[in-house]
């Protein structure tokens, strides 16, 4: 018994553009991407969107300004507390601390020989 195959356009085929249309409709929220939020939280919002997108100058395509637009809002919404940048130069320290212990036992090491 044959199985029949299902014709699957090629990945570059005109006969996937209907398709792909379908899929994604390409519809952005009315107003904007941070029109749910409060006037202070939008004003936020704004800010470090304008911050992330300075730091990749030209660079930015579609998808990178979604999710910084998504990060940017997430930040607007819920705030680092003042105990995140405590974490991180925390982190940063305590790795810096251990490469400096390592280098200190490799220069006694090498004083041995």
């Amino acid at each position: 018994m044959a199985v029949a195959r299902v014709h699957k356009p090629s990945r570059l085929s005109a006969e996937r553009v209907p398709l792909l249309k379908a899929a994604h409709p390409g519809k952005r929220a009315p107003g904007g991407a941070f029109a749910s939020l409060t006037f202070m939280q939008r004003r936020l919002a704004e800010k470090w969107l304008w911050k992330f997108t300075r730091r990749w100058g030209n660079d930015l395509p579609p998808w990178r300004r979604g999710i910084l637009t998504a990060v940017a809002k997430r930040l607007a919404l819920n705030p680092p507390g003042p105990g995140f940048g405590r974490r991180l130069h925390g982190a940063h320290g305590g790795k810096v601390s251990g490469q400096r212990a390592k280098a200190r036992a490799a220069a006694r090491e090498l004083e041995r020989v």
